[in-house]
């Protein structure tokens, strides 16, 4: 089985991030990781 590595400066790299980070705050109840989780969200968006 071959592994294929995305390199972490592509543009899929970053898709998949935020991707992950959303679908994260979308379940997260808590307010303060919600929180944390929108901050690493518009982080990785900009």
């Amino acid at each position: 089985m071959t592994v294929k590595a995305i390199p972490p400066n592509s543009i899929k790299a970053f898709r998949y991030r935020v991707h992950c980070l959303e679908n994260d705050l979308w379940k997260e109840k808590n307010p303060i990781c919600r929180a944390n989780l929108a901050l690493q969200l518009a982080d990785a968006a900009k």
